[in-house]
């Protein structure tokens, strides 16, 4: 949706938010039954909604600007532009929508359902759809308030190149602050670069740098135009599920792994969301090999978004507002990872699991200050290279490969938007789902839910995965419940 009407002044990114590839929106959908809130508890929702996005604009004036390819950098980098005069009026990124009962399901189907996103069409629930791959400018920021039969349904968008989840955990904070404090919170102070990191990197060759980068191949292509490739590399029969996990199911994991390798030797620890994602990598790659369909000796591959702001030197700046994600890659075998849960199922032995837990905890460890500027060092080499080549030109892409259907990558988010202010208990929102992607198969985002004790996975797979995924007897302890 343009916005012809005011004139746009560029602000320049940091490297790792320019050079982000996947050009798509973080979406968090927050329901309301507003039975329990009334007609005037509706309408005050709205209102109040509707000032602390006004309040935020003047706070963040760069969610009411766009984002766009630079038409210079070969389909890579992409540009920041914001208005060039202040305005904190809504009505830029604020919609308000109601409805037909015959367009969405209501509320109460919705609850039936544990508010699983296959319920939802985010199309209609969110103002911004996914983007298209091409040069056209995409809004950063957007909210829509929607009203459907028996629930209103609100809708937050953040454009992946200039925000990840800490970002929008940093709107979230500030958003609280405006509703829970008589006094409006202090405006920011915003960073858009981090000069110690980009301003002393050196240029190298490429082809150098990318063997130290095994989640990254370069491409040589006549011409990079990013609208011929799709980065989501969606497969026809991806259905979303929601998995329902008991949060003492995780925990009783956790320890056990944590004994299992203290008995091994190994007093390295892992996290409980090291513990998750090695069981579910194992039971999803289980469930893919099901019937012999995979060849045990391939290898799958993990990817896990680690945000980098506390693991370099110097740390990042809390002012700093942007992306600082970057994915590594865990390489395991078929044959590891089936063994490792059909010893849990069989055996009732955790250590092989432990050990794929493990691997997962060193990937993680290895995001340092040289990992970070090994990245955005290549991404800069890239471009240098790219404006001096006469011909072919060089693109940087993720080697994970949603249609191949090995992969995953495994998103662990934080509660994004959480109202626990007892002024504000009419506010508690009655679901939330945080949408990353999760329209590629292979990717998994896990957050806490809304009702204490559980934690929610939304993943997109192949249909007959699911349902082996549910016939599995090795989930039935951890799963409460799938939701497709």
């Amino acid at each position: 949706m343009a916005r012809d009407h005011q004139s746009y002044c560029p602000v320049r990114l940091s490297i790792n938010d320019s050079f982000y590839t996947p050009r798509i929106y973080m979406t968090t959908l927050i329901g309301y039954n507003t039975e329990a809130l009334g007609q005037s508890g509706s309408a005050m929702l709205v209102d109040v909604l509707g000032s602390m996005v006004g309040e935020t604009l003047k706070a963040y004036p760069i969610l009411q600007g766009t984002v766009e390819l630079d038409p210079y950098s070969h389909g890579m980098r992409m540009v920041a532009r914001m208005p060039s005069s202040a305005n904190n009026s809504t009505q830029a990124v604020f919609d308000v929508v109601h409805h037909h009962s015959d367009s969405t399901s209501s509320y109460a189907e919705a609850e039936a359902a544990s508010f699983a996103p296959a319920k939802f069409d985010v199309s209609l629930l969110c103002r911004y759809p996914t983007p298209p791959l091409d040069h056209t400018p995409q809004n950063i920021f957007a909210v829509q308030a929607n009203f459907i039969d028996g629930g209103i349904i609100i809708a937050f968008q953040l454009h992946h190149a200039v925000a990840d989840g800490r970002t929008l955990s940093q709107l979230a904070n500030f958003m609280k602050a405006l509703l829970g404090g008589k006094e409006r919170p202090p405006v920011p102070e915003l960073l858009f670069r981090l000069e110690s990191f980009e301003d002393s990197i050196s240029l190298a060759d490429p082809h150098d740098i990318i063997l130290q980068c095994d989640e990254r191949n370069l491409l040589e292509q006549d011409s990079v135009d990013s609208s011929e490739v799709n980065p989501c590399g969606q497969k026809a029969d991806t259905v979303q599920a929601l998995l329902l996990t008991p949060a003492s199911k995780i925990a009783e994991l956790h320890e056990r792994m944590i004994h299992a390798l203290e008995q091994a030797g190994e007093f390295a620890q892992v996290s409980k969301n090291d513990a998750l994602g090695a069981y579910t990598w194992c039971c999803i790659t289980a469930a893919r090999a099901s019937g012999g369909k995979i060849d045990t000796a391939l290898s799958s591959s993990c990817y896990v978004p680690v945000d980098w702001r506390k693991r370099v030197a110097p740390e990042v700046p809390e002012a700093y507002f942007g992306s600082a994600t970057l994915t590594v890659r865990i390489a395991k075998t078929v044959g590891q990872l089936e063994a490792a849960v059909a010893a849990l199922q069989c055996d009732n032995d955790v250590l092989p699991l432990a050990k794929i837990a493990l691997a997962i905890r060193s990937g993680v460890s290895k995001v340092d200050t040289a990992f970070v500027q090994r990245r955005l060092r290549l991404a800069l080499s890239v471009e240098a290279a790219n404006m001096q080549a006469g011909g072919a030109k060089l693109q940087i892409q993720h080697t994970f490969d949603p249609a191949a259907g090995i992969d995953i990558v495994l998103s662990t988010l934080a509660p994004i938007f959480k109202f626990e202010d007892t002024n504000l208990a009419m506010m508690q929102p009655g679901f939330m789902r945080a949408l990353h992607n999760t329209s590629s198969d292979g990717v998994i985002d896990v957050v806490p839910g809304t009702e204490s004790g559980r934690m929610e996975m939304t993943m997109a797979l192949s249909g007959n995965v699911v349902r082996r995924l549910v016939e599995m007897a090795a989930w039935r302890d951890l799963i409460e419940e799938t939701i497709l």
